[in-house]
């Protein structure tokens, strides 16, 4: 060997370590091969580690022991494979400070990583461990009763997570740290998602109070939930008050604060400042309260007895939004002011309108009121018996009340949880009053019922004759419900179609996220590549997507790009997943992008690519690369360095189950 060739003194070190006719020589040639694996930093499968843990169960005795010791302890501080330095320093029985320091730091990491994998109930456990050696870090303690509340809160177990951030508060020393006024943040939102209103404003003013200014998102969202909490306290001049702080910050959620600040000023019968909020919010046509603004507008110029101006905004949600939950509203609305300004043909037409498109209604049962006064108005009774004769059991009285009753005492059965009974009922009451005022509500519920015996087919028969009608209450649980149901069935095709539909429909950003999301996974999973790509594009451009949503989106567009032959666009999306390595999606992207060099033939870069791929809890990944490597290897007829690579993952790779040792084996 050269003098100073570290790398292969090492792999001779190594095979010295196997040989037993000399003890002294095994102790000395294994604690050398350690140091010198820790000195070439080489560890892609934990070698460092590994190599002394060996040291230490093969010679516990040995005179070198605290050599050992101290390597591991630095090892342990400065590793990132947080796995199996957990594992390692757990087989030590008996841990020095200097040890405990370490398993401080390596747990607290550890459960950063089960987070960042949606493993909330093993990271809890895991910085329970970190917070029993909490008296050498204060700086580690607070982030980890900061990250343990968190898992809770993930678990939607508020209680707890409200336990963790207290703790934080109290923390020596945690007041100089950015989860100290997160805490304040997270609070407030775990006491508002309990409903605990007034502990929760509390925590918000805290919050707002102490907040660091350029954390714009946070401190918007924070107004809006006080003016939220004003709101629903009927303090509408706080509310008001709030809701304009968030206006003027112009952040995230904007046209929601807008929205609502004008609603509070017209609560207040300041009709001028509601007018001038929601002239403003008109003015954007992408916002989701677009349609909102202009009934609220209606209404204001009806309440300042603007007539003309109200016909107009109910005019403007009755032509731009066919699907607005608003449309029904608005054009009863019309009809009560055509007839109010005595353009009865007008009103009449209106009021028709609503009857026929919404049977059943209450906006159908106000409209036919206003019919019965206008024939009355005009001395044409008979006109209006025939009208009614027209329309059947609806317009029936004695019919209505049957029609009532039958729906409530199913509703009864459904609500004291007998679905048997209550599927009867509803399925009675739908042939009954086919056209009944709860033909709708019988549907929905009783397409619950039929989920519940798993008969699915009749469950999406229901939900179908709801998705014909026009847009209702119902409209978007059943489109969600029989998306999700034509999914499961491996039905991609109409999953993709009705959560199409719910994308083009809804009104609320939750349920526009699930749609796109659901036409990502349907397409994805029907090898629709040119539609995720399309539905990916539309994920990235969503409001408020959660962090593990926007990797699962990228990682099936990466995909989809290389099946699609887009080697440069699927690199890209890759990259940007392998920039952390730390969660599934990202080891796995860190492969493909080796893996795609290798193929194109970058066979340099692929390999640069293996050698920064380390410190992931997803060894697979990382064997898969380093297979990969001896490959390039190979192709450069090196084929030392080949074979070398091969028996590091045979030696050091631990799962025996997976393909993993028998390709490299075969190799």
């Amino acid at each position: 060997l050269k003098l100073d060739d570290k790398k292969n003194a090492r792999l001779a070190f190594y095979s010295a370590s196997k040989l037993d006719f000399n003890m002294e020589m095994k102790e000395i040639s294994l604690l050398t091969y350690a140091k010198l694996t820790y000195e070439l930093a080489f560890s892609p499968f934990n070698e460092i580690i590994k190599a002394f843990d060996e040291f230490l169960l093969e010679f516990p005795n040995s005179a070198r022991i605290d050599e050992a010791y101290n390597y591991l302890v630095d090892v342990y501080l400065t590793s990132k494979n947080y796995k199996d330095a957990l594992i390692s320093i757990e087989k030590i029985k008996s841990k020095s400070p200097e040890i405990l320091r370490a398993y401080q730091r390596v747990t607290y990491f550890r459960g950063l990583e089960l987070i960042n994998n949606l493993q909330y109930e093993k990271a809890i456990k895991i910085f329970d461990k970190s917070l029993s050696a909490s008296q050498y870090n204060k700086t580690i303690k607070a982030e980890a009763l900061y990250w343990k509340g968190e898992a809770y809160y993930r678990l939607k177990n508020y209680n707890s997570a409200i336990e963790m951030y207290k703790q934080l508060l109290l923390t020596p020393g945690a007041f100089v740290l950015p989860v100290f006024q997160s805490a304040y943040y997270n609070l407030a939102y775990a006491y508002f998602k309990m409903k605990d209103y007034n502990n929760s404003l509390s925590w918000f003013r805290k919050y707002v109070d102490n907040a660091d200014t350029t954390n714009i998102v946070d401190l918007s969202d924070s107004y809006i939930r006080i003016g939220d909490i004003y709101f629903l306290n009927r303090d509408y001049k706080n509310a008001v008050s709030s809701y304009s702080k968030a206006v003027d910050l112009h952040s995230l959620d904007y046209d929601y604060a807008l929205f609502q600040k004008g609603f509070s000023n017209g609560l207040l019968k300041n009709y001028d400042s509601k007018i001038e909020d929601l002239l403003l919010l008109s003015e954007d046509s992408l916002s989701d309260f677009y349609d909102d603004a202009l009934y609220e507008l209606g209404k204001t110029f009806v309440a300042i007895d603007s007539l003309q101006q109200a016909i107009n905004y109910y005019v403007k949600v009755v032509v731009k939004f066919p699907n607005s939950s608003y449309l029904k509203k608005s054009i009863l609305q019309l009809g009560l002011l055509y007839y109010n300004i005595d353009k009865n043909q007008e009103a009449l037409a209106m009021y028709k309108r609503v009857i026929s498109d919404y049977p059943g209604s209450q906006e159908s049962k106000d409209a036919l009121i206003g019919v019965k006064n206008i024939y009355v108005d005009i001395n044409n009774v008979e006109g209006y018996f025939e009208y009614v004769a027209e329309l059947g059991d609806f317009a029936d009285i004695s019919l209505s009340e049957q029609d009532s009753l039958s729906y409530l005492s199913a509703e009864n059965q459904y609500i004291e949880g007998d679905f048997a009974a209550a599927k009867k009922q509803f399925k009675e009451y739908i042939q009954k009053f086919g056209t009944g005022s709860f033909v709708l509500n019988a549907h929905y519920y009783m397409a619950d019922c039929f989920l519940r015996d798993n008969d699915f087919d009749e469950a999406l028969r229901s939900y179908s004759f709801i998705l014909e009608k026009p847009k209702n209450v119902f409209t978007e649980p059943a489109l969600i419900n029989s998306s999700e149901l034509h999914f499961d069935r491996k039905e991609y095709e109409e999953a993709i179609k009705t959560w199409s539909l719910l994308e083009n429909i809804t009104e609320t950003k939750s349920n526009l996220l699930t749609a796109r999301l659901g036409i990502l996974r349907a397409a994805y999973s029907s090898k629709n590549y040119k539609k995720v790509v399309e539905a990916a594009t539309k994920i990235f451009y969503t409001e408020k997507v959660p962090v593990e949503l926007v990797r699962e989106t990228r990682f099936k567009s990466a995909y989809s790009y290389q099946f699609l032959e887009k080697l440069d666009k699927a690199l890209i999306e890759f990259r940007i997943l392998a920039q952390d390595v730390s969660n599934a999606e990202g080891a796995e992207a860190k492969y493909k992008v080796a893996e795609i060099l290798f193929t194109t033939n970058r066979f340099r870069l692929a390999e640069e690519e293996i050698f920064s791929f380390e410190n992931t809890p997803f060894q697979f990944w990382l064997a898969k690369s380093f297979i990969l490597l001896s490959d390039i290897y190979r192709i450069n007829d090196d084929l030392f360095q080949a074979r070398a690579t091969l028996e590091s993952i045979i030696q050091n790779y631990s799962d025996k189950e997976d393909e993993i040792l028998t390709i490299a084996n075969e190799k």
